[in-house]
């Protein structure tokens, strides 16, 4: 193999993808952005199996390790130091037992809901400990992912869900909480702050569709960015406001912040690579 590179052959089964790579390590282990070897995944991928159960063990615990590393590049700062942390501690666990990916996405999607239940109250006690389950559910949506491909049950209905169940959580979340500002302070301007904020929304995923539809070698990379900068960090802000009983601070960010997230990724889109791709 010396002086051949490396070759890769990637699977066109939409519901069983994967990759196989044939080279010399060194060059199998490079990390492409940065042109030198990733460390850290270095440290636990490849390992030998020589037959012995520690050995499996061992295998199972560095596999589950390098989950963190699929979505390095893309994660906000929180979800990658700690959120990931966690999660493919979970995983690891989940995946000798007979609980599916989507069992979890369903499971999580309930605990979501709970939450955004809990944040219409008017007890401070209550959204407090909503913040908290929606911090945890934030930590769990990354479970479903790294279970299925521990078990090798990736399937684009799987995807698919979690998007959906995600976007609905979301949703509700936020609903919650105006109507919780709503009832607390008794100010008909949290009912006019969720369909604000709706629309928000909307101009954001107009932004984000229009940021994916980058032409040139540079919108991979352009994408992971924005995946990071539109991450679900405001969980831990959430949390940090419920304790000092000021999610109303939150509502009124939300309702315009989103705007205002939308034009700049517009601006910086645009201002950065000039054209759209004419067949988006």
């Amino acid at each position: 193999m010396r002086g051949a590179g490396v070759v890769t052959t990637t699977s066109v089964d939409p519901e069983r993808g994967g990759t196989i790579s044939i080279g010399v390590l060194g060059e199998l282990m490079r990390d492409d952005s940065a042109g030198s070897v990733s460390a850290d995944l270095s440290r636990l991928l490849p390992f030998a199996l020589n037959g012995r159960p520690e050995d499996r063990e061992e295998a199972e615990l560095r596999l589950a390790k390098s989950l963190r590393e699929d979505t390095r590049d893309s994660d906000a700062a929180m979800a990658r130091y700690v959120d990931r942390n966690l999660s493919w501690r979970i995983s690891r666990r989940l995946a000798v037992t007979t609980i599916t990916a989507n069992q979890v996405t369903l499971a999580n999607t309930a605990i979501g809901l709970l939450a955004s239940v809990m944040f219409a109250s008017t007890s401070y006690w209550l959204k407090l400990v909503a913040s908290i389950l929606f911090l945890f559910s934030i930590t769990v949506d990354g479970v479903d992912g790294e279970l299925a491909r521990l078990t090798m049950t990736e399937s684009r209905f799987g995807g698919q869900l979690d998007v959906i169940t995600d976007n609905i959580v979301h949703v509700t979340i936020f609903a919650g909480i105006f109507w919780g500002c709503y009832r607390t302070s008794g100010s008909d301007w949290y009912l006019w702050l969720l369909p604000i904020c709706l629309g928000g929304f909307l101009s954001c995923a107009i932004a984000i569709w229009r940021a994916f539809q980058v032409s040139g070698d540079r919108a991979e990379q352009w994408i992971k960015q924005i995946d990071r900068v539109s991450g679900r960090d405001f969980a831990y802000l959430l949390v940090v406001l419920a304790l000092f009983d000021r999610l109303s601070y939150f509502a009124w960010g939300a309702a315009f912040g989103t705007y205002v997230f939308a034009a700049v990724l517009l601006w910086m889109t645009y201002s950065r690579f000039g054209t759209i791709d004419a067949d988006a």
